[in-house]
């Protein structure tokens, strides 16, 4: 499954939904600061971000990134179906090559997007507990320890 959302202004306008079938759902937002669609779709401001995704890491990544790829590597060998973390691809307009990515590495749970990421770069990480991993050596050293 995939999540992508349009953004304007700042604001998520809204998202769709979609899998292996196409498009499932769009569905409108309101244009305001804040979480919604139950937290899985929020503003790009930092504060706003919800620290996890269902109680999972959230790994920010972007395709075109070599330490990324490193990093998904190691994540993808360890939990393939992203029980314990979710990939996050920026920029939006990079989503479909980055589940085609995440896809050709053998990930095959559920894909996000957001317009930035909330550090200075990716690879980056943000635990259950909110913490922040930010490189890959650092993204590395929490998958050993917790995937």
């Amino acid at each position: 499954m995939v999540l992508a959302a349009a953004v304007a202004a700042g604001s998520f306008l809204a998202y769709a939904v979609a899998g292996p079938g196409g498009v499932r759902a769009v569905q409108p937002l309101p244009a305001v600061a804040g979480t919604a669609a139950g937290g899985s779709v929020t503003t790009t401001a930092e504060a706003d971000r919800p620290s996890t995704s269902g109680g999972k890491a959230v790994l920010y990544i972007s395709p075109w990134c070599p330490n990324c790829e490193r990093a998904l590597r190691v994540f993808i060998g360890r939990d393939p179906t992203g029980t314990k973390w979710e990939p996050v691809v920026v920029p939006q307009s990079d989503l479909r090559a980055g589940e085609e990515k995440l896809r050709a590495l053998g990930y095959t749970g559920d894909v996000r997007s957001e317009a930035s990421v909330p550090a200075e770069g990716v690879p980056y990480l943000r635990s259950a507990d909110g913490r922040g991993f930010l490189g890959a050596t650092r993204c590395l050293e929490w998958a050993q320890s917790n995937l």
